[in-house]
């Protein structure tokens, strides 16, 4: 079992339940990425479910 830890809070987790975002062999990963000016994907953050839905809140707002 692998367990993560949270890049904002620095919560640890075993999966997130809110924000499933691509399923592998390996199971489900739920990464938020940014994005270069290419295109290309640039950085990867594990975030909590708490940190996704505040993000998720934020974008919303803004």
């Amino acid at each position: 079992m692998k367990v993560k830890k949270c890049d904002r809070c620095g919560a640890i987790y075993e999966k997130n339940e809110k924000c499933k975002t691509k399923e592998t062999r390996n199971g489900i990963v739920s990464t938020i990425a940014t994005i270069s000016e290419r295109g290309i994907l640039d950085e990867e953050y594990d975030l909590c479910d708490e940190c996704i839905e505040k993000l998720y809140d934020w974008m919303k707002d803004n």
